[in-house]
């Protein structure tokens, strides 16, 4: 009885959560699709690229929750542009609620210099980046009635006596949403090793579309993501460069805040190794969930792969919870661009707007992943 009680508990925990957060999951992993953390990512690397995500959030959990997620991502180095397209589906409590999207995204990425007249030799003469990315998506939600319960199909002595419920009405579907969002990042060299720092910001659902299953004008609200990330070179002049990451991303919508701080370092043989830890507060519960986020990435050739495991420390416990899983795949199609409508090979040049990539694509294996 006590661990139907407490499956319970972090179902509705998990429900309410969802409708807090309102609208797309939160992965911890974050180093795969990062153009879903922002669109200013819209094709990152200036190839094309392919990467797809799936997290299972606690796995005891009856009805645990499970998120998918891909993105197609491609650049075109002549214009300077970037672009995805990405997909979501959500499925919550084996499918009782859905959550599907597909979104489009665009940047414009423009490469520069810090002053040589900087007095600070850390600023002086540096590669820089500067993206700014807009996105459009539309959406529907499912929702199975047959699976929830209401006050009036109860009584305080009988239990259930009512097989269906009398709200009305009972629609299966949402409508379908048009939704806009926009971010900018910058990216900046900080040493003659190769080391750099990277920042973004991102508001999702800046239109606020209402999103209802009752006809009522009920409006998503506005999500903000803000990240920072600093890649240390740990070596100089290496033909395989290695990296120490430390970052911390964040997510907040209403009455919802997620912050995840992590700690990175890749080695020459192909792996990267770090941890982290991940806390979720949810104000209307007044109850915050923390986990320590492990993580392991492996790259061979253009393909690398990661999983995830938050273990959760909060008094739900990992014991009960069995933690939350993630595990992302991503492909790099390596001098593919996407000039002139199609698919077309080109050697990139200094000029090419995804420059300060160029001198380290070669030597690292995980330059491509990095924020």
């Amino acid at each position: 009885m006590k661990k139907k009680i407490w499956h319970l508990i972090i179902l509705n925990t998990c429900i309410l959560s969802l409708f807090t957060n309102a609208q797309n999951p939160v992965f911890s992993q974050i180093l795969i699709n990062k153009s879903y953390l922002n669109p200013a990512y819209a094709g990152y690397s200036g190839d094309l690229t392919f990467d797809m995500q799936s997290r299972i959030q606690w796995f005891r959990v009856p009805s645990y929750f499970l998120s998918n997620a891909f993105a197609i991502n491609g650049g075109c180095n002549a214009n300077r542009l970037g672009f995805s397209l990405q997909g979501l589906s959500d499925l919550r409590g084996e499918g009782f609620l859905q959550n599907h999207r597909i979104t489009g995204a665009v940047s414009v990425n423009l490469p520069g210099y810090t002053s040589r007249k900087l007095k600070n030799k850390f600023l002086r003469d540096r590669k820089t980046i500067v993206s700014t990315g807009l996105a459009i998506g539309v959406g529907q939600r499912f929702l199975n009635w047959d699976r929830l319960l209401f006050t009036d199909q109860l009584d305080h002595y009988l239990g259930i006596v009512r097989n269906s419920s009398l709200v009305n009405p009972q629609n299966v579907v949402s409508n379908v949403i048009v939704d806009l969002s926009a971010g900018s990042r910058m990216k900046m060299e900080i040493s003659d090793k190769g080391s750099n720092i990277s920042a973004g910001f991102a508001m999702f659902h800046i239109n606020r579309p209402v999103e209802t299953f009752f006809y009522s004008e009920n409006r998503l609200p506005i999500r903000y993501t803000g990240h920072v990330f600093l890649h240390l070179q740990t070596e100089k002049y290496v033909n395989n460069a290695q990296f120490l990451t430390i970052g911390w991303v964040g997510n907040y919508q209403q009455e919802m805040q997620t912050n995840i701080v992590l700690l990175m370092r890749d080695f020459n043989s192909g792996f990267m190794l770090g941890g982290g830890f991940r806390s979720e507060r949810i104000y209307l519960l007044g109850k915050t969930i923390d986990s320590i986020v492990l993580q392991f990435n492996l790259r061979q050739g253009d393909v690398i792969i990661n999983y995830s495991l938050d273990f959760t420390v909060s008094s739900l416990g990992v014991h009960r919870t069995f933690g939350t899983h993630e595990l992302g795949i991503s492909y790099l199609m390596s001098g593919y661009n996407m000039c002139g409508m199609f698919y077309k090979r080109n050697k990139r040049a200094k000029t090419d707007c995804f420059f300060l990539y160029d001198d380290l694509m070669k030597k690292s294996n995980f330059i491509l992943i990095q924020p």
